[in-house]
């Protein structure tokens, strides 16, 4: 029932949007692509930026968590530590009862947990590397492809066909319930199959680092967001 929904979904975005020239293109391929966000929702600021490799060699890009988003991670972070440094305070000081302990312990868990995963899903550095020839996420050592190790998780780079940029309109939590846009970035491969990358609200960057990683890959920037 619940892919059926996801599936109805996609449906209603798809007709929400207007009408797509895949013409422009002039690519057979664009017509066999789905032009749906590969990922639902997205950050309304920017999450990640494109960076060159140190080495200065100009064989590897790399996207990297942003500034921003280090804080973003690091505030639930910080207030889950504190919340639990309330709770051992309650706990030493021993007036209150078990229940605040308890209930402050949960809740200092519970922000340190979504703070360290929100850190450890942001700061992974999504690679592009000309000399293993492959994209990956992570601090994984290419080999492991050549291995088989890790299947799936490696993406040659001879495989990308054209870079793929997509919109989505997003609603914030909170009484507010505002709206933003957030941007997709996707890799397209030969075979019109879609490899998600990247997706936050910062249209104009996005579409700069899609540019400087067209260029590095010599593939084309199929943009409609």
């Amino acid at each position: 029932m619940f892919v059926k929904l996801q599936e109805k979904l996609k449906q209603l975005a798809a007709t929400a949007r207007p009408a797509i020239d895949l013409a422009q293109f002039n690519d057979p391929l664009a017509e066999r692509v789905e032009w749906t966000p590969l990922k639902s929702g997205g950050a309304s600021f920017r999450t990640h930026q494109l960076v060159a490799d140190e080495s200065g060699l100009g064989d590897r890009l790399e996207f990297r968590a942003t500034a921003g988003a280090k804080l973003f991670c690091g505030l639930f972070l910080t207030i889950g530590l504190g919340v639990l440094a309330g709770a051992a305070v309650v706990a030493v000081r021993g007036h209150e009862g078990p229940l605040p302990v308890i209930l402050l312990g949960l809740l200092g868990l519970a922000f340190s947990g979504i703070g360290g995963g929100l850190w450890y899903a942001m700061t992974r550095v999504l690679v592009f590397d000309k000399a293993s020839g492959y994209f990956w996420r992570g601090r994984r050592d290419p080999q492991m492809a050549l291995l088989g190790a890790a299947e799936g998780e490696f993406t040659p780079l001879p495989k990308i066909h054209a870079i793929q940029i997509l919109s989505e309109r997003c609603q914030s939590g909170g009484k507010s319930r505002s709206t933003y846009y957030s941007y997709e970035l996707n890799l397209v491969l030969h075979d019109g199959t879609r490899v998600h990358v990247v997706d936050h609200g910062h249209s104009a960057h996005l579409r700069d680092d899609a540019a400087a990683l067209g260029k590095f890959l010599a593939v084309p920037v199929w943009d409609v967001g």
